[in-house]
């Protein structure tokens, strides 16, 4: 008996300090979208649906030649101005192991494009894409959005889902609007080659 009272207090013990010291909740893929929400607060669906899309399938539409990668790279890069206010790198799954690299930083910085161009290539090649955590980050957004968390309807995003399954989830693009006033240029890879850039 004096053993299950012990155990007991125990318990309530546990249970109180749990209560002033709650446990941190894991990140989830709506904590990733709103922070973005609040960096680019005129995010539209598309913007969304991008950023959940790169989350769960990587960066493999890229493609995989190492040259057109840098090439690709390099042209944009010289396109881009230099700017070190903004932040080199922005998580976009919740583990934050996916991010992406800004390139206009990433020129300020003065790193090497080689070393971008190698870790894109390096992410696509060994990032596993899943139909399966796509539709999981989704349906959280989903959930978001009938909760009013998002500035979006549970109808509207489940309307937009539907027609990128019927696509077969496919890659999109920025929307206009996100084009115009943020002027997007990044490139996405997995955050451990973060350290092979120079």
């Amino acid at each position: 008996m004096k053993k299950k009272r012990r155990f007991k207090k125990w318990l309530c013990l546990m249970a109180a300090a749990i209560s002033v010291f709650p446990l941190c909740p894991a990140s989830t893929f709506v904590d990733v979208c709103q922070r973005h929400l609040r960096r680019y607060p005129c995010l539209e669906i598309s913007d969304l649906y991008k950023l959940c899309y790169q989350a769960a399938m990587g960066n493999a539409h890229i493609g995989s030649r190492r040259a057109a990668i840098l090439a690709g790279l390099n042209a944009e890069l010289s396109q881009v101005e230099a700017d070190a206010d903004q932040p080199l790198s922005e998580e976009i799954s919740p583990s934050g192991q996916v991010v992406r690299i800004n390139l206009r930083p990433f020129k300020a910085k003065g790193l090497n494009s080689e070393t971008l161009a190698e870790a894109v290539w390096l992410s696509a090649r060994d990032f596993q894409p899943s139909v399966e955590t796509l539709r999981v980050y989704w349906r959280e957004v989903e959930a978001a959005g009938r909760a009013k968390a998002i500035p979006f309807t549970h109808e509207t995003l489940a309307a937009y889902f539907a027609e990128r399954e019927k696509e077969g989830f496919p890659a999109v693009h920025h929307s206009d609007a996100y084009m115009s006033l943020y002027h997007p240029a990044y490139r996405v890879i997995m955050k451990k080659y973060v350290a092979r850039l120079r």
